[in-house]
């Protein structure tokens, strides 16, 4: 038995969508004999409906492809949304930007790697001074002073010396890692790109690691400070060190400042490499290689935290900024004044320990070069 199926000429295609699906209906078919076919359908990716039917009927571009079976290509995602314009606040969207984008910017949800960052410090620290630094530094004080009888006064350098070899290997580091990732930026030497392209500047996946691991080793410390290493006279100013570099570094990532940041971080880490590699030497008994690793620290300190920091940085900060903030607006005048009033305190900090140095390099030279005994200590026999 056969079947006649008579189609009109003006045989048309209406689409309705249901549930994703496109369902081409035949209109006016007419079957003279036989049972009801059921209209055949198309499994298609999900489109807006007026992407389907504003400006394409039934022999469009969607219905030509449909019956060469080529697949259809949804439209591409919006971008992704950046910072509000100077705001430093995530712009409104549907999502967060995550922090593993690799051009994603800036968003106060970050910071929760942060703290998992902190977390990792005091395991990493607990399993290196257990397993490597203890046993490190009685080898180097067995080779500085000989045979090694241990007491009370011995067993305070080895605590000390452990903490400065957590210090050198995390600001080594970090620090090699800081000038791989900035070295190649045409900002690195310039000061005048630094707000160049601000707000929307490329944050790269690299600087954001670097932002958020620093962030997290200054929570760390501040509870260190508190509870593991050994207290010192600056006590105080250590802690308001610590304390306004976390508020720097958040306050520099949501603004969009990260370009500064990275170069205050990169002037900072040298110093610290120094200082900590002068701490290991001085309490293993190696009095040349403190007396050179001092040299460098005290060097790098007033090159790069006396010279470079406030006439280039804060003076950069202070003037090219307001050539991109938009001063009229009510928002600018706090971000301007907040971030440049940081990064002051940070210079009077840094003023504060020279003169310190300045002492440790009279009683150096008294000494005829042997690096004289940190003056920050509760007492002589401490360090």
């Amino acid at each position: 038995m056969t079947y006649a199926v008579k189609y009109p000429k003006s045989n048309q295609l209406t689409y309705s969508p249901i549930n994703s699906l496109i369902v081409p209906i035949q209109k006016n078919r007419q079957i003279q004999r036989g049972p009801p076919r059921s209209p055949p359908f198309f499994s298609l990716p999900s489109f807006p409906r007026r992407a389907l039917t504003q400006g394409r009927g039934a022999d469009g571009v969607f219905a030509r492809r449909r019956r060469s079976g080529k697949p259809e290509s949804c439209p591409p995602p919006p971008p992704r949304p950046r910072s509000d314009l100077g705001s430093g606040r995530p712009a409104a969207g549907p999502h967060m930007s995550s922090f593993f984008d690799r051009d994603g910017g800036p968003s106060a949800p970050h910071f929760l790697v942060a703290g998992c960052f902190a977390l990792g410090f005091v395991a990493a620290r607990s399993f290196l001074d257990r397993f490597v630094f203890r046993r490190l530094a009685i080898s180097l004080l067995c080779l500085g002073s000989g045979q090694l009888k241990i007491n009370e006064a011995v067993q305070a350098k080895i605590v000390k010396s452990s903490e400065s070899m957590w210090k050198l290997t995390y600001h080594a580091t970090v620090e090699s890692c800081v000038l791989k990732i900035t070295y190649h930026e045409p900002w690195f030497w310039d000061t005048s790109e630094y707000f160049e392209g601000w707000p929307n500047q490329e944050l790269k996946l690299p600087l954001k690691l670097i932002y958020v691991c620093q962030c997290g080793f200054y929570l760390y410390s501040i509870a260190a400070l508190v509870t593991w290493e050994t207290r010192r006279k600056d006590f105080p100013v250590m802690m308001s060190h610590h304390v306004i570099a976390v508020f720097l570094i958040g306050y520099s990532y949501l603004t969009s400042f990260f370009r500064v940041g990275a170069i205050v971080l990169a002037l900072h880490g040298a110093s610290d490499v120094f200082l900590a590699a002068t701490k290991v030497f001085k309490y293993s008994e190696h009095e040349l290689g403190a007396s050179v690793f001092f040299g460098l620290f005290a060097l790098s300190w007033l090159m790069l935290r006396l010279i470079y920091f406030p006439f280039w940085v804060i003076r950069t900060t202070g003037t090219t900024l307001c050539d991109y903030l938009p001063m009229e607006e009510a928002y600018a005048t706090p971000l301007y004044y907040i971030f440049n009033s940081m990064l002051l305190m940070l210079l009077i900090f840094h003023i504060y320990w020279w003169v310190l140095i300045c002492s440790m390099i009279r009683r150096q030279l008294k000494n005829r070069g042997k690096v004289g005994e940190d003056i920050r200590s509760d007492s002589e026999d401490d360090d």
